[in-house]
């Protein structure tokens, strides 16, 4: 998962974002989501995501760090 980094005021409508992706020794900062929604939560905790690279001896952990824009379809504003 991404981390937003730069964007407009809480509750301002936005079409652009920037995100970044952070590694620690090429292994991606594993991030918690932090919605309240019912697809974040895994019996009462936050779900945890990550990459994978599977290079034919099984899956391992992998990262991508990168910083990138992000750009809506239509304005949309964010409470945060």
């Amino acid at each position: 998962m991404g981390e937003f980094v730069k964007m407009a005021a809480s509750g301002t409508k936005t079409k652009t974002g920037e995100v970044n992706f952070e590694t620690t020794k090429g292994v991606q900062e594993v991030k918690e989501c932090d919605f309240d929604k019912a697809f974040c939560f895994k019996e009462a905790t936050h779900k945890t995501f990550g990459l994978y690279l599977e290079l034919g001896k099984g899956r391992e952990k992998a990262g991508l760090q990168l910083a990138a824009e992000v750009t809506l379809q239509k304005e949309a504003a964010f409470d945060y």
